[in-house]
């Protein structure tokens, strides 16, 4: 019956291209695919022009256009174009023209020159490894720039000690509550909000979507939030499938009105006027970065991202600036009350940009490659306890050195 159906199909539209075209999904996309009708090349697929359109199944077709095949995402990796470029030469046959290509930004246009550049990848053509430069020439090249309007969300970082997120985020649902929506008795015990201007008050945050790095911690936060009376709810991968989607249909009708959740939540999820998006852990790959704040502002609506940048996460999100956000540097914001100890905040960066002696990095830098092993959690793997301690031998025998 699929294959019936698989005959008769003209449009192929692909949505988060980039992971249903990763290596994940290769096995089940490769079986559709098989299934869809085939565009062989003149003296390849047959001895007449009948011959060129085939399905999965060997029956001839007669629609001479073949396949129209869109594939959409917010992002592309360097990685994933090969595979794109295969998809569609496999659809649209060898003998086709190249496929349009749009962006809205100008990440992977490489001009020949010097300035050619591949944000997504942090570097310009002249620094380019031989496998990346081999991929790039298989790669199509954007046809069009699209300028777009502004962007409709408001990127918000705060520098934070890691201990402090819980608080500092129930501050900023206070701070953000409207006056009915809220236990009075819980509006007065809170401080003042750090917004001054009279002009320009706080938005109201009826939804919240926060986003953390793994299922213990979204339970975690969930159950801080109950206790403070915040209507709040996790989601991660291992609740059933009916789970899921009762504490989202309950998150969209305003029951639950935080929805503490894992990456799980960083794609696919639309949730009509969500005002805020919280990245109360960053994300493991930079990528996800922009998946997650895409939550919100979404058609024409404003909205805010809210980014937790603690000691240990300033490399990553510094790499995630670079990559995407086309080098522009975030305002890090400081909470009143929350201020973080300057002095331990710049040996903790130290630490976690210094180089374990023995330990090869690539050429893309640690932040590069911290970005591939993972944000990680609560625990230190044994690679950050090594650099770790080889940073404080450093810092104690400098010490020793000056006295």
């Amino acid at each position: 019956q699929i294959g019936d159906m698989a005959r008769d199909v003209r449009f192929l539209v692909v949505d988060e291209a980039d992971r249903l075209l990763g290596r994940g999904f290769k096995r089940e996309v490769d079986e559709l695919l098989a299934l869809l009708p085939q565009r062989y090349a003149s003296g390849t697929g047959g001895s007449s022009d009948g011959d060129r359109y085939k399905s999965g199944g060997g029956k001839d077709q007669g629609n001479d256009e073949g396949v129209k095949t869109y594939l959409f995402s917010a992002t592309f990796p360097e990685h994933i174009q090969p595979r794109v470029e295969q998809v569609l030469q496999r659809l649209g046959g060898n003998d086709t023209p190249p496929p349009l290509r749009l962006s809205c930004s100008s990440s992977f246009v490489i001009d020949g020159s010097s300035n050619g550049r591949n944000e997504e990848d942090g570097g310009n053509v002249e620094t380019m490894s031989g496998r990346q430069r081999k991929r790039m020439e298989k790669t199509t090249q954007p046809t069009s720039i699209v300028q777009g309007p502004d962007s409709t969300i408001n990127l918000r970082t705060i520098r934070i000690e890691e201990k402090d997120r819980t608080q500092a985020l129930k501050r900023l649902i206070f701070e953000n509550t409207a006056d009915n929506t809220y236990p009075k008795q819980r509006r007065k015990q809170q401080t003042q909000p750090d917004n001054d201007d009279d002009n320009n008050p706080p938005q109201s945050w009826d939804k919240i979507l926060v986003f953390v790095s793994t299922r213990y911690q979204s339970q975690h936060v969930a159950q801080k939030l109950r206790r403070a009376s915040i209507p709040a709810s996790e989601l991660h991968g291992k609740l059933s499938m009916d789970a899921r989607i009762r504490r989202l249909d309950d998150f969209r009708k305003g029951k639950t009105r935080v929805l503490v959740a894992t990456d799980l939540a960083s794609r696919g999820l639309d949730v009509k006027g969500l005002p805020v998006v919280v990245n109360y852990d960053l994300p493991r790959s930079t990528a996800d970065f922009i998946h997650r704040v895409g939550r919100t502002g979404r058609a024409g609506q404003k909205g805010v991202a809210v980014s937790f940048v603690t000691p240990g996460g300033e490399a990553h999100f510094d790499l995630i600036e670079s990559r995407h956000l086309s080098g522009v540097g975030v305002v890090r914001e400081v909470m009143r009350g929350f201020e973080p100890n300057e002095g331990r905040w710049a040996v903790e960066c130290a630490l976690s940009k210094t180089k374990v002696e023995g330990v090869e990095h690539s050429g893309k830098g640690l932040a590069h490659d911290q970005m591939f092993g993972g944000v990680k959690g609560r625990r230190k793997n044994k690679k950050d306890r090594l650099r770790e301690k080889t940073a404080l031998e450093k810092m104690k025998g400098g010490s020793a050195g000056s006295s």
